[in-house]
């Protein structure tokens, strides 16, 4: 029997997004499936409720827009604009349409600012979009810094 939930969100996009290249992109979160409280989604961003020690998932999937070329990507999770050792991903698109999906779940301790998931074409000739439901991420609090 559950008797008490720690503080979660579960975020993911409804939509598929724009296309980007070799700069750096914020990836689109625009939903909760959970949402525990204090957590808040604003402009593709999810800040936690408290400094802390969290359990923190993500995955991101990427594809190549409007070309046949071999284009690598990466993505990575950032908090307060700076990266989060060990959620970088690289992501193969090798034809419109097809891609690959990236991600992790990692403990981390967090200074309560806000997160989001970022993108960008490493190599190659195609652009890259985010497909329909392809980024999510999950974060728990696993325990509070006090």
């Amino acid at each position: 029997m559950l008797t008490r939930l720690a503080p979660l969100c579960s975020a993911y996009n409804t939509s598929a997004g724009s296309t980007f290249t070799t700069t750096a992109t914020t990836l689109q979160l625009q939903a909760m499936h959970v949402d525990l409280p204090g957590y808040t989604l604003t402009s593709n961003e999810v800040t936690p409720p408290v400094a802390g020690f969290y359990r923190l998932g993500w995955a991101t999937t990427l594809k190549a827009a409007g070309s046949n070329s071999r284009t690598s990507a990466e993505s990575w999770v950032e908090e307060g604009g700076s990266e989060i050792p060990g959620t970088r991903s690289v992501h193969y698109c090798r034809q419109t349409n097809y891609g690959d999906t990236g991600g992790g779940c990692i403990v981390v301790q967090l200074d309560g600012s806000a997160i989001r998931l970022r993108g960008r074409r490493i190599v190659g000739g195609a652009n890259v979009t985010q497909i329909v439901n392809g980024n999510r991420l999950f974060l728990e609090l696993l325990a509070p810094l006090s």
